[in-house]
């Protein structure tokens, strides 16, 4: 995670957390290796918000979640954070 907001909490009082992570891995395609590297907007609400409100930005996270667009009335696809554990 390379970048984090204050926990808010939303008007029906359920926290959440926008962020960014770095993202590196190396995938096999066309027969060639190739390197992914790129930052992706993250968003997480209640118990996992929480939690990542507490996690030091550079830290190494493996997460789970979903691709979702960032509300409601946006077409920006984010990563909503669902789990979380940090890698040591």
């Amino acid at each position: 995670m390379i970048e984090k907001s204050e926990l808010r909490y939303t008007p029906g009082g359920i926290a959440m957390i926008e962020g960014t992570i770095h993202h590196m891995a190396e995938v096999f395609q066309a027969g060639a290796m190739r390197r992914l590297e790129f930052d992706v907007r993250i968003l997480s609400f209640a118990d996992p918000a929480v939690r990542l409100n507490q996690v030091e930005t550079g830290s190494d996270l493996l997460i789970s979640g979903f691709i979702a667009p960032r509300s409601q009335r946006s077409r920006q696809l984010t990563v909503h954070v669902t789990e979380f554990t940090i890698r040591s």
